[in-house]
């Protein structure tokens, strides 16, 4: 015989049933709701490539999930945006002059930022003076590669030259033997300004080109230029590499820097590595021969003044030192 459920069992049933779910929603929503505090990231401004982001979680945000246009891209970032700080943020990427739909996601949670680009930023100072014509002189972000964007100076007056490198004509930091033309280390990078000083970029170590032009005494004028048969994947792969017997004559040479060395041997190129070497300039000699050279002219010398210039260790040669200013494009 079965006993039916009186009506006290059923309401007491009932009413486990009920705390129980309550209990489990309870634990899922505020489960849900936790997650997404604990990872908000809000777009709070922009201007141009940049924004503004504030972590307005509760954990630190080391890593973001990024499309621009839908196309998944790198961003320039802090390492970690602290709970309640504000940080400044940019694409890596090359933009047009207009608008751009920048997505921002960390974890489960996106935002979407509308980027009005003003000044476009291009892989060098030639390709954003091919996207804006009206480009003038002065400070451009640039992005030749997927992982890094940075400022330098462009001289779009003359046809869209990227100055990566500068030599001081009393200072020896930049002569042949120093590492700067060879690694990827930088000198003074933060001083983008045409006045003379001893810089090395990262626009050396990255922008590639087919052009290079030196100027000396003045940044952008009084210049000597050569052109490649091929594109250069950088300035720091060309100084890299071998010696290579191609650009200016030795007169051009004697022109720009209006000075001259020895009369003999006159072997010309980039990384001329004889008994007396010079990143991009001529050999000297007062004998008839390139065995025993004495003196070097051009950008980054082996011994003398400066690090570009002239310099003779015999016959009357007096060592020169000269302001400089390397471009490329």
């Amino acid at each position: 015989m079965r006993k039916a459920v009186t009506p006290v069992i059923a309401i007491t049933l009932l009413l486990i049933i009920t705390v129980g779910i309550i209990g489990t929603t309870y634990v899922f929503i505020s489960g849900m709701f936790t997650s997404q505090a604990a990872n908000v990231l809000n777009v709070v401004g922009s201007a141009n490539n940049q924004i503004i982001v504030r972590n307005d979680g509760t954990n630190a945000v080391a890593s973001i999930a990024a499309t621009l246009d839908g196309n998944s891209v790198n961003l320039l970032m802090p390492s970690s945006i602290q709970a309640g700080e504000a940080a400044l943020i940019k694409p890596i990427a090359v933009m047009e002059k207009g608008s751009h739909k920048l997505m921002l996601c960390t974890s489960s949670i996106c935002n979407t930022a509308t980027l009005t680009v003003t000044v476009p930023i291009g892989v060098s100072c030639k390709d954003i003076l091919n996207l804006d014509g009206s480009a003038v002189d002065g400070l451009y972000d640039i992005a030749p590669t997927s992982d890094d964007i940075f400022q330098v100076y462009c001289d779009m007056a003359n046809g869209g030259w990227t100055l990566i490198m500068k030599t001081l004509s009393s200072s020896n930091t930049l002569k042949y033997s120093s590492n700067y033309w060879t690694t990827s280390n930088t000198l003074n990078p933060e001083d983008l300004t045409l006045a003379a000083n001893s810089a090395k970029y990262k626009s050396f170590n990255t922008v590639s080109f087919q052009e290079i032009r030196g100027c000396v005494t003045t940044s952008t004028s009084n210049c000597l230029s050569h052109t490649f048969g091929a594109q250069k994947t950088s300035a720091l792969s060309l100084f890299s590499g071998p010696f290579l017997q191609e650009g200016p004559t030795r007169a051009q040479f004697d022109a720009v820097f209006s000075l001259t060395a020895q009369s003999n041997c006159g072997t010309r190129g980039f990384n001329n590595d004889g008994s007396r070497k010079v990143r991009w300039g001529y050999l000297g000699n007062n004998e008839n021969d390139c065995n025993s050279v004495d003196s070097v002219l051009g950008f980054g010398i082996s011994s003398g003044t400066g690090s570009s210039g002239v310099y003779s260790s015999c016959c009357s040669v007096a060592d020169t030192g000269k302001n400089t200013w390397l471009w490329v494009r």
